[in-house]
């Protein structure tokens, strides 16, 4: 019951925010662009989770292919410094740990907040929020930069329009943003830039393990416990890999998912690696680019490995691949049930028969058996 309300209320201040925020772009800010309008700081703001945050790099290199003279800054959470650490296009991170976004960072307290809020007031010229909370909408209602983009605005009218775009992605929603404002659009893939200190660890690192086999990067955690394929099934098909492939088989994740690493590691026959919590972002993605698939659920390493090029089957349940599955050359998806909704529920709504169970084991083998044959 408490999940439940809690979950009830956090839809709720949701929507208040878009409204609220819809209102203030809608009274204070204009919808165009002033003719030659070259901003000179430029403020994103973004305080979502690792994978939706992955998903928004690319709106930093098209804002610098509009308005090339512009420092752009970047307001997001800690959580998400690796993320966009290396970004070229990024001058300043800037960190707000939002009480609606924080999962295992602390949030801020309220004086922070409003610290913040003073720090921010008028040092820019133009303010991109492609999801914020209520300190970012009090930063528009105070007019705090001459222009402003917001998401928020373009979601809800898209409502009232009765647009058909829910089905477009995520990535490309934040695009919609830029294109709504006839801003040139050039790369539309998100990028993840690597380090060479990151390379030569990752070289290190592969050189100690068998030469002349498959390497298998496998996640089998989820931030949100329905997105996680049965543990027995990972343990299954890992064993196959190894027997029918001869892969090597490494599990990456947070140290937070070694447990479950290794409960499924005690239920295969044959050895497998366990890389959980022992990377940073920077050395995973490095890694991630190196090996020969990536297999796993929805979530921010999912994202990460499609994003340096890894061909990626990605399992699917609660949420939409429509909407948040991996952008890339060869990725690919599984969900078997398209008529159950994207839910984010605490509980499956369907006696836990629906969504990840759904995957069968068989189902995973032949299209990892297709990808290896295109690979």
């Amino acid at each position: 019951m408490l999940k439940q309300t809690n979950d009830f209320y956090r839809k709720a201040v949701e929507r208040v925010t878009l409204l609220c925020s819809f209102l203030v772009q809608k009274l204070l800010y204009t919808s165009t662009f002033p003719v030659n309008f070259s901003p000179q700081r430029v403020l994103v703001i973004k305080l979502d989770h690792f994978g939706d945050l992955l998903l928004s790099t690319a709106v930093f290199n098209n804002l610098s292919l509009n308005f090339p003279n512009a420092s752009t800054d970047a307001l997001i959470g800690s959580w998400g410094q690796a993320v966009l650490e290396t970004h070229p296009k990024i001058n300043r991170l800037i960190y707000y740990n939002s009480p609606g976004f924080s999962r295992q960072a602390k949030s801020f307290t309220l004086y922070q907040s409003i610290s913040l809020l003073m720090k921010l007031w008028r040092q820019y010229d133009l303010i991109v929020d492609l999801r914020g909370d209520w300190l970012t909408v009090t930063l528009a209602l105070l007019k705090s930069s001459p222009y402003r983009m917001d998401r928020a605005t373009l979601q809800i009218k898209s409502k009232l329009e009765q647009s058909t775009s829910t089905s477009i992605h995520e990535s490309d929603r934040n695009l919609d943003l830029l294109r709504s404002y006839q801003l040139k659009i050039g790369s539309p893939f998100p990028t993840f830039y690597l380090s060479a200190t990151d390379q030569i660890w990752a070289d290190a690192y592969l050189a100690t393990l068998p030469t002349h086999r498959s390497i298998v990067a496998i996640h089998p955690g989820s931030p949100i416990a329905l997105k996680r394929w049965p543990m027995e099934r990972f343990a299954q098909l890992a064993d196959w890999l190894i027997t029918d492939y001869q892969s090597v088989i490494i599990f990456v994740g947070l140290a937070s998912e070694t447990d479950l690493v290794q409960q499924i590691q005690r239920q295969m026959q044959h050895d497998s690696i366990d890389l959980a919590g022992q990377t940073s972002l920077c050395q995973l993605g490095t890694l991630l680019e190196k090996v020969d698939l990536f297999l796993g659920n929805d979530s921010a390493p999912m994202h990460l490995a499609a994003t340096v090029g890894t061909p990626v089957l990605a399992l699917y349940g609660p949420s939409a691949p429509e909407r948040f599955g991996p952008i890339g050359a060869n990725c690919n998806t599984i969900r078997m049930k398209p008529d159950c909704p994207p839910c984010m529920a605490p509980d499956c709504q369907l006696d836990g028969l629906g969504c990840m169970k759904e995957i069968s084991v068989a189902t995973v083998k032949k299209s990892v058996a297709r990808i290896f044959q295109l690979c």
